[in-house]
């Protein structure tokens, strides 16, 4: 946890102030994301008290900087009903979680300073997080690898419709300096469903708006006679020579995106993607 980050700070302890700020993760209380900045506490220990700072650094830019996309912060959606962080987003350092527990709903213990106490909290998470996803969720993070992976289910009725053809948002738009490099792409019918659909296009795997993409995945997945059965599996866009400049682009969110939507189909489309995030300042 002595990884650095670095952050934009537009005001400190309520002075406004214009500079960047480099401090250890280890030393973050919370972060909070307040929408039109982000509320950065951390924990002085010379002078044995809280420091409070804004930043107008993205949420996902502090969290993905500090080691090549080794999380050294952990994110969570918290619950309507969260003490201190109702229907928040929150990067918590993971030194200071005490406990994960729930089913439905999970509930964090967490360590937070208070003046110059430190006291635990519980922090309600989103009602659909399970405790099992929470504790992979952090596993995952920390697992000493630059390799994500993330899982994403496309719907039927966005295969059916226009949300394909305008394209659908698989990972968020990281923030300036970070940008996708997809390793691997595979697929599986998922839901109720078992009807093959019919028409459509092949699905590109890209950053929006680039001009190339950097995976397909083929329209067999879903119109093959045995595509609500089998597992199927991306394979690499073949461009090569400047066509390669136009794949990955900086502050982009990952999208699948066909050319034509579907027809007559009826199940889910679950998206596996294996990727690293690119830090272009390292």
């Amino acid at each position: 946890m002595n990884r650095f980050i670095t952050a934009l700070i537009t005001n400190e302890n309520g002075q406004d102030v214009n500079k960047t700020v480099m401090f250890k993760a280890s030393d973050v209380v919370q972060i909070i994301d307040l929408t039109s900045s982000r509320q950065i506490t951390l924990w002085d220990r010379v002078n044995q008290k809280e420091v409070v700072l804004l930043s107008s650094t993205t949420l996902a830019a502090i969290q993905e900087q500090s080691s090549a996309a080794v999380s050294t912060l952990v994110r969570f959606v918290c619950n309507a009903t969260s003490p201190y962080y109702a229907g928040l987003t929150v990067l918590l350092n993971p030194e200071r979680i005490l406990n994960v527990s729930g089913t439905s709903t999970t509930s964090l213990d967490y360590m937070s300073n208070m003046s110059s106490n430190i006291v635990s909290q519980v922090i309600t998470l989103t009602s659909s997080t399970a405790a099992a996803t929470t504790i992979a969720g952090i596993s995952s993070n920390f697992a000493g690898s630059p390799i994500k992976r993330a899982k994403v289910t496309i719907r039927s009725a966005e295969l059916l419709g226009t949300e394909i053809t305008t394209g659908i948002t698989l990972l968020p738009a990281l923030g300036a300096g970070f940008a996708y490099n997809v390793i691997s792409v595979a697929t599986k019918a998922s839901g109720a469903g078992t009807t093959v659909y019919a028409a459509g296009a092949n699905i590109n795997v890209q950053c929006a708006g680039a001009a190339q993409t950097q995976f397909i995945i083929a329209s067999q997945v879903l119109t093959n006679a045995s595509a609500a059965t089998k597992i199927g599996r991306g394979y690499h866009a073949s461009i090569t020579g400047a066509n390669t400049l136009d794949q990955i682009v900086d502050n982009a969110a990952l999208v699948a995106i066909a050319a034509s939507s579907f027809t007559t189909g009826n199940f889910d489309l679950d998206v596996f993607v294996t990727y690293e995030v690119v830090a272009l300042s390292l």
